[in-house]
């Protein structure tokens, strides 16, 4: 019925209105993020984050695919990608260093130019005692470069259309000015 209409609408348009968004994410750790959008729907982040009571470093890579909901300036995303940690264990027990992969879920919504992302993101890492860190975050990033809408991107053809045409026109109307100044000896 329209419930399915309305579903099939929003995950076919488009989503996201920023092309590169930069800021930070606080949860279990506190890191640095920067969002970057490679087609559409699709964008690539950057995520490094350390733990605030510890010696952890996290360096994740992230794809995501964005679908609008309600708006395209709100959206709910999903994705995956792997990770790189720094542990130091302290004097006795010197460093570890280990990859992991991730997963992303989340909700997003861009206001201006202020884009604000709240997610779950889970963390395996095989082969270490601590396989699975669930961790969720809020991130808060500052729009760089804005997208064009399609509907904007219309209106401003529409804009430079109709200003040639008002130029023509104008053209026109001088010349047949003048074309009736002659024939009337002005």
């Amino acid at each position: 019925s329209l419930s399915i209409y309305l579903l099939a609408f929003l995950t076919f348009a488009t989503a996201q209105s920023y092309h590169t968004a930069a800021g930070v994410r606080v949860g279990k750790y506190f890191g640095l993020t920067v969002s970057q959008r490679v087609l559409p729907k699709l964008t690539v982040e950057g995520i490094y984050q350390t733990r605030l009571q510890g010696s952890e470093q996290y360096l994740t890579g992230l794809v995501k695919k964005h679908n609008s909901l309600i708006a395209r300036r709100l959206n709910f995303y999903y994705g995956g990608g792997v990770h790189t940690a720094w542990v130091d264990m302290g004097a006795e027990g010197g460093s570890q260093n280990f990859t992991g992969f991730d997963g992303i879920l989340g909700l997003e919504m861009t206001i201006g130019r202020v884009n604000v992302a709240l997610d779950y993101k889970p963390a395996f890492n095989p082969g270490q005692n601590d396989w699975m860190q669930n961790q969720g975050g809020v991130s808060v990033r500052y729009v760089l470069f804005k997208s064009n809408s399609p509907k904007s991107r219309q209106r401003q053809k529409g804009r430079s259309y109709k200003q040639k045409n008002r130029q023509k026109a104008l053209k026109y109307r001088k010349r047949s000015l003048k074309r009736e100044a002659k024939g009337r000896g002005w």
